[in-house]
């Protein structure tokens, strides 16, 4: 017992070793992004590293899906339906812009089971659940779970176990905060998914195929681009705020700054019922008005 106690008196706390840890992550990761973090315009440079990754003539859908994953690390993420025809780019478009983030920003899957979302085991909280194309997760059951976890920010699923004792309750907790991406062929989601989500269009047109032809044609001549500063950003960011959402906002109001593009023409006004959702909506299409862009959370543009 008296060697326990020595231990004890000794040892250093989880929550100081943690900070020790979170500490280095950030130092580490400022050394390779500050030259980007001091960018005036950190959107207008995000833009210009577009067609370097093949991304040609959506700018304004990525750059908005880049404010939305980024928005994983804020108490309500914002979620983003990237709608389109067949074969049109829109799960490109993703893939591409989630390039600039770290694997732990996101968890992507192409399909899943009605329970999944409940039993997995892989972390959902302030990251970003993308699933390429609506069609897995058509269930009923399935876009109950998600609806959950965007609404609420957790899922609680009870279930029932057969054990050597027999049938037992079960809690399953899955916590958020956590966003979505979905990209469909669909121009209308579950209604009450729909409102929970910003809705982007991506273009369809001759000579938008044209251009990309055009890209196709030179990406053999391509070089690989390094978006480890990029990548930098995300963990500097998502390290300076664990404490605080407060500690986001100088980190993202030059980004919410640099936003102010006019909105795509697939935004879809009026299709938020979700009074918080309308408030976020509202800074995007604000430019519809006369107004220019923002992201719409006071909190980090200081705009009301």
């Amino acid at each position: 017992m008296k060697r326990w106690r020595i231990a004890c008196l000794g040892a250093m706390p989880w929550t100081a070793i943690e900070a020790e840890v979170s500490a280095e992550e950030r130092s580490e990761a400022w050394e390779k992004c500050q030259g980007l973090a001091d960018h005036p315009k950190i959107l207008d440079e995000f833009a210009s590293e577009l067609s370097r990754v093949g991304v040609v003539g959506e700018r304004r859908a990525a750059q908005l899906i880049y404010l939305a994953v980024t928005s994983r690390l804020l108490d309500r993420p914002v979620s983003v339906a990237v709608k389109g025809p067949s074969s049109g780019g829109k799960s490109f478009v993703v893939e591409q812009t989630l390039k600039f983030f770290p694997p732990e920003a996101y968890y992507s899957l192409t399909a899943m089971s009605d329970r999944a979302l409940a039993y997995s085991s892989e972390p959902l909280k302030h990251r970003h659940l993308v699933i390429y194309e609506a069609a897995g997760m058509a269930s009923d059951f399935a876009t109950y779970l998600i609806r959950s976890l965007l609404s609420e920010g957790r899922v609680r699923y009870e279930t029932v176990e057969k054990t050597k004792e027999g049938l037992v309750p079960r809690l399953i907790e899955r916590e958020g905060p956590t966003g979505l991406i979905v990209t469909t062929t669909n121009l209308r989601l579950h209604p009450e998914n729909e409102t929970r989500m910003l809705s982007l269009t991506i273009t369809d047109t001759c000579e938008q195929t044209a251009a990309v032809f055009r890209a196709l044609a030179q990406e053999a001549h391509r070089d690989e681009i390094d978006l480890t500063r990029w990548q930098a950003l995300q963990t500097w960011i998502a390290n300076r705020t664990k404490s605080s959402v407060d500690s986001l906002r100088p980190s993202l109001s030059r980004t919410c700054a640099a936003s102010r593009c006019e909105a795509p023409s697939g935004l879809q006004d009026g299709a938020h019922a979700d009074p918080r959702k309308r408030h976020a909506a509202s800074g995007i299409t604000a430019k519809r008005r006369g107004r220019p862009i923002h992201c719409g959370d006071p909190r980090l543009c200081g705009r009301a």
